[in-house]
């Protein structure tokens, strides 16, 4: 037997999944502001959101493999091929 929600209590429940979350953010400023420092909470949210996004993708099988684009023939050769530009087409920047 498989549970489905209506397009209307879908929309419902990620708004409060919404307001919740955004909520407690501001909750935990709220508490920990006075006893550390701004940027230490925010490393420390920082750091529970990617555990927990970590342990999402872990379970629902996604890679969080990082392919290498392919870099501009450019970038390795240098611009020692050309003297002086003609013109601001010719001026590149590898990435």
């Amino acid at each position: 037997m498989t549970f489905r929600l209506s397009e209307k209590s879908r929309i419902a429940l990620a708004f409060a999944c919404v307001y919740f979350f955004w909520g407690s953010t501001y909750g935990a400023i709220h508490i920990a502001g006075p006893h550390l420092a701004p940027p230490l909470v925010g490393a420390v949210r920082t750091l529970v959101s990617t555990a927990i996004l970590y342990v999402f993708c872990l379970v629902r099988g996604i890679s969080l493999r990082l392919l290498r684009a392919p870099r501009d023939h450019r970038c390795r050769e240098g611009f020692a091929h050309r003297a002086q530009p003609t013109s601001n087409r010719q001026l590149t920047t590898c990435n």
